[in-house]
């Protein structure tokens, strides 16, 4: 899990921006951000880090597959292409 790996109060950061993201039903860019076609950036700051969970919506759900601590404020490319959605995808069809 992406979340168990950071420290307590990060982690509690990170979970109470994704639930302002459902309550307002996606709509604070500044927060959670489109990058290409499927992939979602969830933005959290925390203690002078920056957090990034990268995901997709799938049947109304948030789905995050990869997520990064950052130091810029650019996200790489190939940090999206680990957070896409066929991966994820295919790894539920095997179940």
């Amino acid at each position: 899990m992406i979340l168990g790996k950071i420290e307590r109060k990060s982690n509690k950061k990170i979970r109470y921006n994704a639930n302002k993201i459902i309550k307002s039903e996606i709509s604070n860019p500044a927060l959670f951000k489109k990058l290409t076609k499927d992939v979602y950036e969830l933005r959290t700051s925390y203690n002078k880090k920056k957090y990034r969970l990268l995901g997709f919506i799938n049947k109304g759900f948030i789905v995050f597959t990869h997520g990064i601590i950052k130091k810029t404020s650019k996200m790489p490319t190939k940090e999206i292409d680990k957070g896409i959605k066929k991966q994820y995808l295919e790894k539920q069809s095997k179940y």
